[in-house]
């Protein structure tokens, strides 16, 4: 579908929208309860394994970390009261707090962190996002129930990054000979801020607060996550107050703000260390491997464009995966703009060329014809993307196919390998993206087989340099050099639409998110006061 066509159906969508508005409003004498939107089932209740974004708003309500980032990403003390790093031993010294109990009663020790960081680290627990940063971890010991230390073969600026995982309780979970399907997943148990109540597939998860939590109750009763895989049906709850706080695509977010309900609302947006990529697959693949093909893919999207005439000018266009907001950005790698003759002298060079004048290129006997994968989700504009890249490279010469797959399918085609070009959202906490890129993380996330050993020599020196100069000179040669292969595209960095009760206070986001720093829902209240 052409630009202009989708930017029609966008406006007709907004003009043609209706709704019932209601003024519930929470209670003065009932419970006070704050609902929050997801966009899908959590992979997994288990909190460590198979972790997506879900799962992980889910896991830190329920139970904290040894530490936790704060809305500036500085990391800050949740379960270890203290901590000494020592770059010279390789080791980290966790002191835990006294007095801190799991939901049903029993007292947190340092066991139960030797036990989750243990669980995390094996492979059948599938944890990509903390495992792979203690591989370097040779050991971990516990002298008394408050303190933990863990050493490491070698160490990083960014180890404490790692001790984000959600702590479990080892005389529960432990018990569990599979920790998928156990006792613990089907009533996960905690030692955070909210313990959990019950879960229904498809419509909500719903949690209470821990009146024991060692950081004191929250202000809040009852916390419910609200799974709408839609964000028109998410919009409709927002708009009859069975929603509280969300963050909705751009479109809906304005038309929101011109709503008649629009008062009762606070309208902020924000910006997250998250970017939607195409990740293009070398692994044997006849298409990506020649970075001239990856380039020309990229300067046939007119970016620019769609930010302004779909996204609502929410987002911007990415040189790499680093994210153009943070302090690690190069300033002198600059996207790669819109180019379609450019686009096509780089496939003709590359030996892809119409040679029969049906529009599609061939190079070999082979035509250019190619899948893109992409996740299904609750916000329209995936689509809208995936209809605009076909449209884009069917214009240089591609045949392009879609195929949307639900989340878990494609985590599996994923690790298998089993794609052409893949479209996903990879969120980062720090510019340590060894695991991305580096030909020893192919079975992390480097599923598109980058083999390079300059990168590999660069991802190293950013992973393992504690000098914050050097370290910041080696991660703008990585960029530069990302810039030039094109392993993954970062198409864009979306900003983050975000709208709530303008009665509920406390809300603090962050590069992460609305839900994911220490603070989150843990110290969000209700005021009478709605100015």
């Amino acid at each position: 579908m052409k630009l202009a066509q989708r930017l029609s159906w966008v406006l007709a969508l907004v003009c043609l929208t209706a709704f019932c508005a209601s003024t519930e409003t929470p209670s003065n004498d009932g419970p006070r309860v704050v609902r929050m939107h997801i966009s899908q089932d959590p992979a997994s209740l288990s909190l460590i394994g198979k972790t997506d974004l879900n799962s992980e708003i889910f896991g830190m309500r329920l139970t904290d970390a040894l530490v936790q980032y704060d809305e500036k990403l500085t990391i800050r003390p949740l379960l270890a009261e203290s901590w000494e790093f020592s770059e010279a031993d390789k080791t980290i010294t966790f002191r835990l707090r006294d007095n801190v109990r799991w939901h049903d009663g029993e007292p947190v020790t340092s066991a139960d962190v030797v036990f989750t960081i243990n669980k995390l680290r094996e492979p059948e627990t599938e944890n990509l996002p903390w495992a792979p940063a203690l591989d370097k971890l040779v050991k971990l010991e516990n002298p008394d129930e408050r303190t933990v230390i863990a050493t490491y073969s070698e160490i990083k600026p960014d180890a404490l990054d790692a001790w984000r995982t959600p702590i479990l309780p080892e005389h529960v979970a432990g018990q569990d000979e599979d920790l998928f399907n156990g006792r613990f997943v089907e009533h996960p148990i905690g030692c955070g801020p909210f313990k959990f109540v019950h879960y229904i597939r498809g419509q909500e998860i719903v949690m209470e607060a821990n009146d024991d939590y060692w950081g004191g109750r929250p202000a809040i009763d009852r916390l419910e996550l609200k799974i709408f895989a839609d964000q028109q049906t998410a919009y409709q709850a927002m708009m009859t107050g069975d929603l509280h706080i969300m963050v909705m695509a751009a479109n809906l977010w304005e038309q929101a703000r011109e709503s008649e309900r629009a008062a009762a609302f606070e309208f902020t947006s924000f910006k997250r260390y998250s970017v939607y990529i195409l990740g293009w697959n070398q692994n044997n693949n006849p298409f990506f491997g020649d970075p001239r093909v990856r380039r020309a893919m990229v300067l046939a999207l007119d970016r620019e464009s769609f930010i302004e005439n779909v996204a609502g000018g929410m987002a911007h266009v990415g040189a790499t995966t680093f994210p153009p907001s943070s302090d690690w950005v190069a300033p002198d790698v600059e996207p790669y703009g819109y180019d379609p003759d450019e686009s096509r002298r780089l496939l003709t060079e590359a030996g892809w060329v119409d040679s029969d004048g049906d529009g599609v290129r061939e190079k070999d006997g082979l035509r250019l014809a190619f899948t893109l994968m992409v996740p299904k989700s609750s916000q329209q504009l995936t689509s809208w993307i995936a209809d605009w890249e076909q449209q884009s490279w069917l214009d240089i010469g591609a045949d392009v196919s879609v195929e949307q797959l639900e989340w878990q399918t494609l985590r599996e085609r994923r690790k298998d390998r089993d794609f052409h070009v893949l479209a996903q959202t990879l969120q980062f906490t720090n510019p340590d993206m060894f695991d991305l890129y580096h030909s020893t993380a192919t079975d992390r996330y480097n599923f598109w087989g980058n083999d390079d050993p300059e990168i590999d020599r660069l991802l190293h020196a950013v992973r393992y340099t504690f000098d914050p100069d050097r370290r910041l000179a080696e991660m703008h040669r990585a960029q530069r050099w990302l810039h030039e292969q094109e392993p993954v595209t970062a198409v864009f960095f979306f900003d983050a639409p975000l709208i709530y009760d303008k009665r509920l206070r406390g809300v603090r986001p962050s590069p992460l998110g609305y839900a994911a720093s220490i603070h989150g829902p843990r110290d969000w209240r209700w005021s009478d006061d709605a100015g």
